[in-house]
């Protein structure tokens, strides 16, 4: 059986990390992201006691199990602290100017290519309409349907960079959607749940039964 406590330690030590990368204020939407990935993780705290549960009923690595429950308690601890101390600071982020700030690289690739590609579909349906008033055995017709050819192969090439573009920026937006209403309130109150859990595995181990 894996050890889940000993794993969500050492992602309580990125959380502490990723919340301290947002202070005094964020410069990145992918640190806010990353915590929210990681509350979004571990949000169900029944698999802590479930864990907890199946080392207890096993009887095999009791002491284990309190060292790791010990560790959890210090760390969730040291993580509403380190809330508590920077409440105004972290309820002052603002997700929704970060994540534009984010997603308009992924936009400005795709308007790019779109204004490359708009005035290639505006030439090519010119000369294609040229083409109907034209003797298709006439060397200008000739001339001109293979110049109508090559934009609208060029046109092609800048479509399909246009179509990839928008897709990546959709995954992107999607990928970061529910980060926007995430807030560090959110974090500390599953650390006050945390703490309460951890601390209940420690007296369920140390307190004699009965008691």
């Amino acid at each position: 059986m894996d050890n889940y406590i000993q794993t969500l330690n050492a992602d309580l030590a990125r959380m502490k990390e990723l919340m301290r990368s947002l202070l005094p204020t964020p410069s990145s939407f992918e640190d806010l992201l990353s915590l929210y990935i990681l509350y979004k993780e571990y949000n169900h705290t029944d698999s802590i006691i479930d864990y907890a549960k199946a080392v207890i009923n096993s009887g095999e690595g009791i002491d284990q199990l309190l060292a790791d429950a010990t560790e959890l308690n210090r760390q969730v601890t040291d993580c509403c602290q380190l809330y508590r101390n920077n409440q105004q600071a972290f309820d002052a982020i603002d997700s929704l100017s970060l994540f534009k700030a984010h997603i308009k690289p992924f936009q400005d690739a795709e308007q790019a290519e779109i204004d490359i590609a708009t005035p290639l579909w505006k030439e090519y349906q010119h000369l294609s309409n040229r083409l109907d008033y034209l003797d298709n055995d006439s060397d200008e017709f000739k001339q001109m349907d293979a110049q109508c050819d090559a934009v609208k192969a060029e046109y092609d090439i800048h479509h399909a960079r246009v179509n990839e573009l928008h897709r990546i920026c959709d995954e992107e937006i999607r990928r970061c959607s529910g980060a926007m209403s995430f807030t560090l309130e959110d974090l500390s109150i599953l650390f006050f749940y945390m703490q309460r859990i951890s601390q209940t595995i420690i007296d369920t181990i140390t307190k004699p039964q009965g008691e």
